[in-house]
């Protein structure tokens, strides 16, 4: 079925299977196309932004991805977790004389909702963090799960000594990484599965000691895709000083020339079957989604992992079914519709936020955690509950709510200071033609700040109490001594940006481009790919795996 998109105006087609789902689930056919869904999703959410706040409960100073000039009130995620006080106390009665977002509105804008996405039980030394779980030792480190010594990096998990990286999984001691699965040692790599002991690699796979490789099977001492001997590989990595920040910057430019020779294949990704999209790995059955891992019958998704049956569905997973236009829910998730920040074996729930751990049978409801049968925070029995949902839908398909997902005017983070801009990135006047809303940053003044030598040798403990102007923003920064480390201990040259433009300058690596249809530079095949027109030669994946160099 052919649409026209209400905000964009683009045509965008529903398939059968969600329009199976929303006959069997009583919902309104989307009246918004696949992309602008996630945008709207993706703008209630951010793991990348944190500000200095105040806890509303304890008075203590708290860091937040809430922004402290909105009007939520915001608890430490410890006291949010906690027995003292309940989230049932500002429960209220629905008004069929008003809409549902009105008063839901008021419900979120009383209730307190947590400072972070974080499970403390489960970190050790990673107080600057967010979107963690299992962490130890990290710093500024954003979405991921079960990572040890890790900086300035985001979008990683299982992973350990990981720095200046994006979307890395099951790595060890990567740095200047994206888009990696079970490497180690990997330095400026994109795109590699089983590498190690390299430099400069791109969709490369079970390859070690290479330098400047492209498109590689199961190679060993290759220097610019050049097969060598043991010796003479040795001796030509040594010529190369990459603790000399000169130096590598020169590599990095040579390297991006060079990969212009070679194809690339039309998607990113492993063992695909029946799936469109990018970064997929194990997917059946999977359309225009991307960032899927291990997931089947999922449509027009983003970024989820083991999950089932999903459509519209914007982060998380992990053993997730039946999710339908709901971001940042996952753990077991079951049945979830237009939902917010559920966690953890939640079920049977619409229009919820941040009602989590193990609650289900709720509509309409803030912070609720481990209850059931509840309306706008309110409880009542399961009788009650069926019967007042049942009224409840049909005046929300009145008044045109049902089916549609919380008003952007409801997220307490502007659209440039959301997750959705990392994918979708906007200009204001885009943003709030959508009807999101916009914060100007304020204009910084350049510091004056000491200069870093060239070599990462000549950097000594001294620098560690000096401060250093952001070549990028003029912002000031400072070396931690463990990132020094790291440096010293890599003979990686420090950075001359700050970390969090640094992290800002990795996320274009996640900006994403709607599926077109293209044809294979080889065979002329056709295919659904999301890269751009480019210099490089796009291959199916027929003629890319022919043209790998095994």
């Amino acid at each position: 079925m052919n649409r026209i998109c209400q905000l964009s105006k683009a045509p965008f087609k529903i398939s059968e299977a969600e329009q199976k789902y929303c006959q069997e689930k009583g919902i309104p056919l989307p009246t918004l196309s696949p992309q602008m869904r996630l945008m709207q999703l993706y703008a209630f959410r951010n793991r990348f932004n944190l500000y200095n706040g105040k806890c509303a409960y304890s008075k203590k100073p708290i860091f937040t991805c809430v922004p402290p000039e909105s009007d939520l009130t915001v608890y430490d995620i410890d006291i949010w977790n906690s027995d003292s006080w309940s989230p049932l106390d500002f429960g209220r009665d629905y008004d069929f004389g008003r809409t549902f977002f009105e008063q839901f509105s008021e419900l979120l804008r009383s209730t307190p909702i947590p400072n972070l996405a974080v499970l403390r039980s489960t970190m050790e030394n990673s107080d600057y963090t967010n979107g963690i779980t299992g962490a130890k030792n990290c710093y500024l480190l954003f979405a991921g799960t079960h990572n040890e010594d890790c900086m300035f990096s985001k979008l990683i998990n299982h992973s350990k000594n990981i720095v200046d990286s994006i979307c890395l999984n099951h790595c060890e001691l990567c740095y200047a990484c994206k888009d990696l699965n079970n490497c180690y040692n990997l330095k400026w790599s994109e795109n590699c599965h089983n590498c190690s002991d390299s430099s400069f690699l791109f969709q490369c796979q079970g390859c070690k000691n290479c330098y400047g490789c492209v498109n590689l099977s199961n190679k060993e001492y290759h220097f610019y895709n050049e097969k060598l001997s043991k010796e003479e590989y040795l001796k030509k990595v040594s010529s190369q000083d990459l603790g000399s920040f000169k130096t590598v910057q020169a590599e990095i430019a040579r390297f991006q020339q060079y990969l212009l020779g070679f194809p690339i294949k039309y998607y990113s990704g492993k063992k695909i079957e029946n799936s469109t999209g990018s970064f997929l790995n194990c997917t059946k059955n999977c359309q225009n989604s991307f960032f899927l891992t291990n997931c089947e019958d999922v449509e027009n998704s983003l970024w989820v992992i083991d999950s089932k049956s999903c459509f519209s569905y914007a982060s998380y997973g992990d053993t997730a079914e039946l999710v339908y236009d709901s971001v940042s829910c996952g753990g077991a998730a079951y049945n979830l519709k237009f939902c917010v920040e559920c966690w953890q074996s939640v079920r049977d729930q619409e229009y919820c936020m941040f009602t989590s751990y193990g609650s289900h049978n709720c509509f309409g409801c803030v912070s609720l955690k481990k209850a059931s049968y509840a309306i706008l925070n309110k409880q009542y029995s399961k009788d009650q509950y069926h019967d007042l949902l049942k009224r409840i839908k049909v005046h929300m398909i009145s008044t045109g709510e049902y089916g549609q997902f919380f008003p952007a005017s409801l997220s307490p983070f502007s659209y440039n200071f959301s997750d959705a801009n990392d994918f979708f990135p906007l200009q204001k006047v885009e943003a709030l033609k959508l009807g999101f809303s916009w914060t100007d940053e304020k204009p910084v003044l350049p510091v004056q700040g000491t200069h870093l030598p060239d070599h990462i040798r000549d950097t000594g403990n001294e620098f560690l109490s000096d401060v250093f102007s952001c070549s990028t923003s003029g912002k000031k920064y400072k070396l931690t001594r463990a990132e020094l480390d790291f440096y010293r201990s890599t003979n990686i040259p420090a950075p001359r940006v700050s970390p969090m433009e640094r992290l800002r300058q990795m996320s274009s690596f996640l900006v994403l481009s709607p599926l077109r249809t293209s044809y294979c530079d080889n065979c002329r095949e056709s295919f659904e790919t999301s890269l751009p027109p480019s210099e490089r030669r796009i291959y199916c994946e027929c003629c890319y795996q022919e043209a790998l160099l095994t």
